[in-house]
């Protein structure tokens, strides 16, 4: 046990050395006091009194100190000797060192047994710290007693503070009990979370329970709350529970009904089980309706359940079900299920059970593993037919689930998946099961890892991949199957399998410094197990394709090179020019590839067959996995150029500052493709994309069309199956129409306009203000400039195209605007829509209007879209505080047009 009469041996060593010994022990290294005008707020000098050392003019010559004189032990070092002489004792009420200071004096009565601290002292035992303008220790008792100050006016000032771990208490007066751990605290105020908590008595009765008499509750930080809930009674078990006596709902010091004459609550933990409440509201079509209630499961830390459905009063009803899981550096993920029934009362006869709506989804992701990892991403719907989609499910369902895993002592990498595809519209299927990918990183055939000098062929790579897949769909002979028992084996039948090589070697050389050159050659290599047969069926007068079972190797290659670089251009303007300079930078590429002709009758991927309006060659994989090479020889050579201006002009505001950058063009870009073996139309079309910011990066302009680059000429339609002009290989440039036929272009201009927004502006401007207020007085000939906070962003959208040989053209202009006005300090409106300036209308679906009143500790938002087949409206008023979210009261209403 710790031996208690040391404490007071620093009194005895006051009387003999020069200066008491609090003075010459520094505890700030074992127990920190924050500055106190953090504690109590304000200046702290001014409350504390002026003094100095009592015994400094009696004797000149200081002593040395306890904890420096050779044969004497300090206090802290007797403390620390007799805890660990002790350890192996039992432990009595006083486990371990307390740590004091006192900013004015500490005074110690021996036979009382009693020490004090005067003048913002503070006491730290274990995670506990009490700092207070008086504290008092009863060493006989163990009982500790903090007050504060009172001030001229009878009240009490600089209030005891209690702090354990991460929880402040600020009392009147504070009284602890070491042995029997109880305390009792008057006027206690507390802050948990973001709930205040007010006290005229608490009593602590063991660690982690208490009790409370006259308590207020609220997350309004005012001095007089808008709202508070009172009772008289409390008791408190610390993250578990809170039972209370009768308690009320004030709102402005005004009791309200609310309430009840007993209550029993669970405490929130960061997760915890309890009832999700519903909303209500009341639709045209289904009636009267309670959703989104349930109730939520937490099971632990790493997996919970949300159980949720929706009534209405016409018949339709929902239940979802959501699950999360984790586990920490090893996967997370979540289950989804929905199911519906949204057949009113007098159709459930008539549609006889097919009226049920269903939809799954899971996702699981693995963290970062270097060895394996199992992501998936499965979504399937299951719908009734003859019935509006529901505006919850999407008409197109993706699936798809991949496991990874990098083989240990191979250089290869295995990638596995399954995939999954819906189209509830088209009614089409798409399976993949399964495709397989076992690739190489790059491996670089002559690098050595002792060489330091780098050599040219040492970036020379090549790497490895290979791919089998397996693709399923519905689709068969331009007929849409049904999945069903039936259908399948005639799906399988047609399934579409293969394998592929990828073979790539390539390097990266620098050329007279400036230049990077990339040549490359690609080997690729397909495996079929089966091909088509082609014969001339003439009493159809037509092609027939007969599938044969069959081994095939399907190889090709290609080769190339690329060589791009940059360029700068700038030139200087003089001193007393607004441009100090401008500066060009031109990003060209060149890009040249080439693949031979591999349609001879020696390869065997292509077929002739003879008909009577001549030779045709046709494809003897057509429509496969992975193809298969062109009949043709290719020799494709890719232009791209990208350009980049800007300017540096001088401030005119300050000259001593630096000039400052302003971008004239962000991009401009304009690229296309050129095929020397092409039998007719060499030149592919030329797209040119610009992008900029103007007006000190107010506006942003994007500006992407496509060119085609061959003229057009007028032909009878009767021949050309309906098309009225012709293209004729001729360039556009050589009969001065430019680049070309713009086929397709887009334009979009966005702004985004607010109000100033800085600090220091609306400081500002509200010091202003108030000087303008009182100077004018009551002259209504003069006006008050209020700063109004809003924002704007807008947005004007062009579409253009251009069916050339039908002589077709189609232009869509839209202008989209969303913003939030100010109307106070507590009211703003919120808006956006889409405004089509074809058809001179909004688009309904994109249409909403919402007022927004911020009421301090409350909230109120009203939501409503007035336009489009389906009009709504949300109200709601509650609470701001996450803690207390479900305390709110909320109307939705929707109407569908029909």
């Amino acid at each position: 046990m710790l031996a208690t009469k040391y404490l007071f041996i620093p009194f005895l060593y006051s009387i003999v050395n020069s200066s008491p010994p609090y003075k010459t022990i520094d505890n700030s290294a074992l127990f920190e006091l924050p500055p106190l005008e953090q504690l109590y707020g304000g200046n702290i000098s001014l409350y504390l009194p002026k003094y100095r050392n009592p015994f400094q003019r009696k004797y000149a010559k200081r002593r040395p100190l306890p904890h420096q004189h050779p044969h004497k032990l300090s206090f802290l070092d007797m403390q620390r000797k007799t805890a660990q002489d002790t350890a192996s004792e039992p432990a009595g009420p006083i486990e371990t060192l307390i740590q004091y200071k006192a900013q004015d004096s500490i005074v110690f009565d021996v036979q009382q047994k009693l020490f004090h601290l005067h003048g913002a002292g503070d006491i730290g035992y274990k995670d506990m710290k009490l700092t207070a303008e008086h504290l008092a220790f009863d060493w006989a008792n163990n009982t500790l007693i903090a007050t504060g100050r009172y001030n001229d006016v009878g009240k009490i000032v600089m209030k005891p503070v209690f702090k354990q771990g991460a929880t402040s208490y600020i009392a009147e007066e504070i009284r602890y009990n070491f042995d029997s751990q109880r305390g009792v605290a008057r006027k206690l105020v507390t802050k948990q979370d973001e709930a205040i908590i007010q006290c005229d008595k608490a009593k602590m009765d063991t660690e982690d329970t208490y009790y409370g008499d006259r308590i207020i509750y609220t997350t309004c930080n005012l001095h007089k709350p808008h709202y508070y809930i009172q009772a008289r009674r409390v008791k408190f078990i610390q993250e578990k529970q809170v039972a209370s006596g009768p308690f009320q709902f004030y709102f402005d010091d005004v009791p309200t009904p609310l309430g009840f004459f007993y209550g029993l609550f669970f405490l929130p933990k960061p997760k915890v089980s309890g009832t999700i409440l519903p909303k209500f509201g009341e639709t045209p079509q289904r009636g009267f309706f309670l959703r989104e209630g349930g109730y939520y499961f937490y099971f632990n830390d790493y997996i919970d359940l949300a159980l949720k459905g929706a009534l209405y009063s016409k018949g339709p009803w929902s239940f979802k079900a959501e699950s999360r899981y984790k586990k920490r550096y090893g996967y997370t993920g979540g289950i989804y299920y929905y199911r519906e029934n949204d057949a009113l009362i007098g159709e459930k006869i008539l549609r006889k059970g097919k009226n049920i709506t269903w939809h799954f989804k899971w996702q699981h992701h693995t963290a970062y593993n270097r060895i394996s990892s199992f992501h998936a991403e499965v979504d399937i719907q299951g719908r009734p037919t003859g019935i509006p989609d529901n505006t919850d499910l999407q008409a197109t369902t993706t699936s798809k689930i991949r496991y990874t895993n990098s083989l240990v002592g191979l250089p290869y990498t295995l990638s596995t998946s399954l995939a999954h595809s819906q189209n509830f519209q088209t009614k089409v299927t798409e399976l993949v099961l399964p495709q397989l990918v076992l690739a190489t990183s790059r491996i670089y055939l002559f690098r050595s890892r002792n060489e330091t000098k780098k050599q040219w062929y040492e970036d020379i790579s090549i790497n490895h991949k290979f791919e089998f897949q397996n693709h399923l769909t519905n689709v068969i002979n331009q007929d849409t199957l049904d999945i069903s028992r039936l259908n399948i084996p005639k799906i399988l039948q047609e399934a579409k399998y293969g394998v592929k090589h990828t073979v790539p070697l390539e390097t990266n050389l620098k050329l007279f410094n400036y230049f990077n050159f990339s040549p490359f050659i690609q080997y690729t290599e397909r495996w079929y197990w089966k091909r088509l047969d082609y014969k001339d069926d003439k009493s159809r007068d037509t092609i027939i394709a007969d599938t044969i079972p069959r081994f095939s190797r399907v190889w090709e290659y290609s080769s190339g090179a690329q060589l791009n670089t940059t360029l700068y251009g700038t030139h200087f303007f003089s001193d007393n020019a607004w441009i100090k300079g401008m500066r060009h930078q031109l990003n060209p590429t060149i890009k040249f590839t080439y693949t031979p002709d591999f349609s001879g009758e020696k390869y065997g991927y292509w077929q002739q067959v003879s008909t009577r309006w001549g030779v045709e060659k046709k494809n003897r994989f057509d429509n496969f996995i992975y193809g298969a090479p062109l009949n043709r020889a290719s020799a494709v050579l890719a232009l791209e150029v990208d350009n980049a201006l800007e300017i540096k002009v001088k401030n005119l505001r300050d000259a001593a500052e630096k000039p400052h950058k302003v971008p004239i063009l962000e991009s401009l870009n304009l690229s296309t493709s050129y095929d020397f073996k092409a039998d007719s139309f060499k030149l592919n079309d030329i797209n040119l994309k610009v992008r900029t910011r103007v007006i000190d990066s107010l506006i942003s302009i994007e500006y992407d069309t496509t060119f085609d680059p061959y003229i057009y000429e007028s032909c009878d339609p009767t021949h050309y199956q309906g098309k009225r002009k012709k293209r004729v290989e001729e360039f556009t440039w050589h009969h001065g129409q430019g680049l070309g036929h713009i086929k397709c272009s887009s334009l979009k201009i966005s702004t985004t306009l607010k109000s100033p927004s800085s600090k220091q502006k609306d400081l500002a401007q509200e010091s202003a203000n108030k000087q303008i207020a009182q100077s004018l007085s009551f002259d209504s000939t003069q006006y008050v400039a209020l700063s109004i906070p809003w924002g704007l962003r807008l947005t004007y959208t062009q579409i253009y195209s251009y069916q050339i040989e039908f002589d077709k053209k189609d232009i869509k202009r839209q202008l989209s605007f969303a913003g939030e006005l100010g109307l106070t300090k507590k009211w703003s409106i919120i808006f956006s829509s889409i405004y089509d300036l074809d058809k001179k209308k909004l688009i309904g679906n994109a249409t909403q209007i919402g007022i927004d009143r911020d009421m301090h500790c409350w909230q109120i938002k009203f939501l409503w879209c007035p336009l489009g087949e389906r009009t709504s409206y949300e109200f709601s008023i509650g609470l701001k505080a996450p803690m207390l979210q479900d305390v709110k009261y909320e109307r939705i209403g929707e109407h569908i047009n029909l």
